[in-house]
């Protein structure tokens, strides 16, 4: 699998609050300039139940592409009964499968 990323990622391990989190990552420029907020560590989880589940299979020419895509709304919290979401829609998730 290859990586394209736009930007380099820096580790650090300053921290103003050192018993919520001991490191962070940054995005930073070209020039060394920080960009964003700081993308700290999430100990806890997070929860979304998939629907709308489809599965999607493309051929195009010139040149010569073959991709698969899963596409799914995702709704916050779990769905315990197959029936009853609870929560509303929060985003819609794509899935490219290599």
């Amino acid at each position: 699998m290859q990586y394209h990323l736009e930007r380099q990622i820096c580790f650090s391990e300053e921290s103003k609050h050192k018993n919520l989190y001991p490191w962070s990552l940054q995005e930073v420029d070209e020039d060394g300039k920080m960009l964003g907020s700081k993308q700290i560590p999430w100990v806890w989880g997070l929860y979304f139940t998939a629907s709308d589940l489809q599965y999607v299979r493309s051929i195009s020419t010139e040149p010569l592409e073959n991709k698969e895509t899963i596409t799914s709304i995702l709704h916050s919290g779990i769905c315990r009964d197959g029936k009853n979401l609870r929560h509303h829609d929060v985003a819609t998730a794509f899935w490219t499968i290599f």
